[in-house]
């Protein structure tokens, strides 16, 4: 029985309680995963994820609907529109962040 405010129900659904170990296993996990990800995107294991590392992980991905909506147009034109598409939305190859940091540090000095 819902009774409002004051049903049980209520509030162990609004009540939400933050522990800190929580949070700090989601933490953990989000930065492996993050560093799991990273690693496979980074073919070339130079700390940078280029276009075409990005656009190889995105291919298999996007191929089917990209031939759906394009058929009478071959995959390599279709893939190299993909890699001008992402050329433009991200100009400079993907950095982790403690490897830009280092090298604004090393080009300062």
């Amino acid at each position: 029985l819902f009774l409002g405010k004051r049903s049980k129900l209520f509030t162990r659904v609004t009540r939400h309680r933050v522990v800190p170990q929580v949070l700090f296993q989601e933490y953990v996990f989000s930065i492996v995963q993050s560093g799991v990800l990273w690693q496979s995107l980074d073919k070339d294991k130079d700390g940078y994820v280029s276009v075409h590392e990005l656009g190889d992980a995105l291919w298999p991905l996007v191929r089917g609907q990209l031939r759906q909506t394009n058929p009478d147009i071959h995959d390599d034109v279709l893939y190299r529109r993909l890699l001008a598409m992402l050329d433009e939305t991200f100009p400079a190859p993907f950095v982790p962040a403690e490897v830009a940091e280092s090298m604004r540090k090393q080009h300062a000095t």
